[in-house]
């Protein structure tokens, strides 16, 4: 018989593990409660994963985790929880929704890319030199969540001949780093200079330099 596990006894498992640290035992009736299934289905997994030396499995007592199967249920609930994290603080979804799609993703994602996700996380949550990156996803998220600025982009992601509003400026710009803009005003991107470094607006008809960290930092709406 294979040893690989399907996506549903992963889900098995990890239940399995949850239930015994949560309540101390994991009774098969339980199992099929958290998981939201039938009894005779429970059975019939539970009696695959005893074959594979996952559990040890009796009827009417608590289902058992082999080494094998503790091992392998902490590597699922740690999957799970680096990416739930991911989704929830870092891409600021809803708690409901994070965990849906944690749930959804984990089956997909190998260890490497499991702590790949929770290097990402944690330089982007813990890192003092992350903070104007956080401030900008921050921002882009709250105007991504109203219906009136999801359209807002930054300055720098328009493309050369594209006209666009100025709405506001980012969190990141202090007063003096500010170009002199008032909301509303149009601005149309003309070129980028080779580097990357500088981009130039056609602003009330003056060809304006804005270096590319600011523009970064310059909310527009694309003026179709």
């Amino acid at each position: 018989m294979s040893d690989k596990l399907t996506e549903s006894m992963e889900d098995y498992l990890e239940t399995i593990a949850l239930l015994i640290d949560e309540e101390g035992h994991a009774h098969t009736k339980k199992v099929a409660e958290r998981l939201g299934v039938q009894m005779p289905s429970v059975t019939s997994v539970l009696q695959q994963l005893e074959r594979m030396d996952y559990i040890t499995y009796r009827p009417r007592y608590p289902v058992v985790l082999t080494s094998k199967g503790r091992h392998t249920a902490d590597r699922i609930i740690r999957r799970h929880q680096v990416l739930h994290k991911f989704f929830l603080e870092i891409l600021g979804l809803p708690l409901e929704e994070a965990e849906a799609t944690a749930c959804r993703v984990e089956h997909s994602v190998d260890d490497d890319g499991v702590n790949r996700f929770e290097l990402f996380t944690h330089a982007l949550s813990q890192r003092s030199d992350s903070r104007k990156l956080q401030t900008y996803l921050s921002e882009a998220m709250e105007f991504m969540d109203n219906s009136e600025t999801k359209d807002y982009i930054t300055a720098d992601q328009l493309i050369i001949g594209e006209h666009a509003i100025f709405r506001e400026f980012g969190r990141n710009l202090t007063g003096n780093e500010r170009p002199d803009l008032l909301p509303g005003t149009e601005l149309t991107l003309q070129k980028i200079s080779l580097d990357k470094t500088r981009l130039y607006f056609r602003i009330k008809n003056k060809l304006v330099e804005i270096d590319t960290p600011t523009a970064e930092n310059i909310w527009v709406s694309r003026n179709c």
